[in-house]
C-alpha cells in the first residue's frame, strides 16, 4: 500500500519535471504582489514545491491546497486519488502533524510521489496543532502561499472534485470565490454580510486580497489568543453555557442559567 489503508498508488510525475517554476501562464511571471516572501513561514524547498505544482496548473498558478493530519490520510489519500483520476494534479497536501509527514514520505514507488510537505511552524516546532488552531494555521499557511503570487484554491477533504474548476476560476470570474456559509441569522448577514465557508474556496493573488487575509489572520490570532487566556483559566470555550431558552405563548423568553 501507498501508505494508506485502501492500497491505492497516486501515480504523479517525480519532482524535478513540469516547469521552471516560471509560472508563465496568462498571468506572466509568478511574483509576490507586495514584494516580499516569508521565508520561514515558505522556506525555499516549499516555494519550490509550489511553483512545480502551479505549473500542472490550468492557469500556470493556481495550487489547491489539501490540510490534514495523521488521523484523516484516508481522507486525504482518496481526495487526492480521486482528483488525480479527473487530471487535476496541480494539488498540494500539507501534513499538520509528523505523522502524516511520515506517511507521505514513504508513499509510491518509482518515479511516483505524493506532492506535499510537512507545515512549515510545526516542522520548526512553533505549534502543535489542536482543535483551538487548526483553523488559523490553515489560513496562515495559504496567507504565505498568496503572498508568494500563487492563486490558491482551499479544499476540505470531504470535498470531491466531479470535474475541472477551472470554468468557475477562470480570469475576471473574481477575486474571491465561495460558497456563503449557512446557519448564520439572517440579521447578522443583514448587519455584517454573509461568510465564507472555508472548506471550498478560492482566492486569486494580488494585492487587495493579500491585504484582506493579512488582515483576518490578524483578526483569527486575536480570537485564538483570547481563548487560550480563557483556558489558562480553567475555561472551555467551546464548551461555554449559554442562557436557556423557553416559548411562552409567541415570546421568546431568556431563562437565567
Amino acid at each position: 500500500p501507498a501508505g494508506d489503508s485502501t492500497g491505492a498508488v497516486l501515480a504523479l510525475p517525480a519532482p524535478g519535471g513540469g516547469g521552471s517554476g516560471s509560472g508563465s501562464g496568462s498571468g506572466g511571471p509568478i511574483k509576490p504582489p507586495l514584494g516580499s516572501v516569508d521565508e520561514d513561514e515558505l522556506p525555499e524547498a516549499a516555494h519550490a514545491l509550489m511553483r512545480r505544482a502551479a505549473a500542472r496548473a490550468w492557469d500556470k498558478r493556481t495550487v489547491i491546497l489539501l490540510f490534514a493530519t495523521g488521523d484523516f490520510m484516508d481522507l486525504a489519500f482518496n481526495q487526492m486519488q480521486a482528483t488525480n483520476a479527473l487530471g487535476i494534479t496541480n494539488f498540494v497536501l500539507v501534513a499538520m502533524d509528523q505523522k502524516l509527514a511520515d506517511v507521505r514520505a514513504r508513499s509510491g514507488g518509482k518515479g511516483e510521489h505524493v506532492p506535499g510537505l510537512l507545515l512549515p511552524r510545526v516542522a520548526r516546532g512553533d505549534v502543535t496543532i489542536s482543535k483551538l488552531n487548526v483553523i488559523g494555521e490553515r489560513q496562515r499557511f495559504g496567507l504565505r502561499v498568496l503572498e508568494a503570487g500563487f492563486n490558491v484554491l482551499f479544499a476540505d477533504l470531504d470535498n470531491i472534485f466531479l470535474k475541472s474548476p477551472a470554468p468557475l476560476l477562470a480570469e475576471g470570474m473574481g477575486d474571491i470565490i465561495g460558497e456563503r456559509i449557512w446557519g448564520r441569522p439572517l440579521s447578522l448577514v443583514k448587519k455584517w454580510g454573509a461568510a465564507i465557508c472555508t472548506g471550498f474556496y478560492f482566492v486569486r493573488s494580488n494585492r487587495r486580497t493579500v491585504k484582506i487575509f493579512r488582515q483576518t489572520h490578524r483578526l483569527i490570532a486575536e480570537k485564538l489568543a483570547h481563548n487560550e487566556r480563557k483556558i489558562a483559566r480553567g475555561n472551555k470555550p467551546w464548551q461555554e453555557q449559554r442562557p436557556r431558552r423557553r416559548l411562552v405563548g409567541e415570546q421568546l423568553v431568556l431563562l437565567p442559567l
